[in-house]
């Protein structure tokens, strides 16, 4: 058999059968396959970050909204008693 360190590594220099062929292909599949779903894990953990941060601001906005929504019920009720004195 050639050593291939000294040379420019081909596929064809390596004697091959069908089974063989099969292998490396499914061992190629297989690594292809790891690193899409690591990429994926790891833009589904950046978007449930973003959705968390999301629900955060959603929430300080329902409050602020509730705490407005308060304040101008008393402005309107105490303005509706002044126009009913004068």
């Amino acid at each position: 058999m050639k050593y291939l360190c000294c040379k420019t590594f081909r596929f064809s220099d390596v004697p091959h059968t069908d089974a063989f062929i099969c292998s490396v292909q499914e061992e190629m599949d297989m690594k292809v396959l790891q690193f899409k779903n690591k990429k994926l894990c790891e833009r589904l953990e950046q978007r449930q970050a973003m959705e968390d941060e999301l629900r955060e601001k959603i929430e300080k906005l329902e409050k602020r909204q509730a705490t407005d929504d308060t304040t101008l019920l008393i402005v309107n009720r105490y303005w509706s008693q002044v126009l009913l004195h004068n």
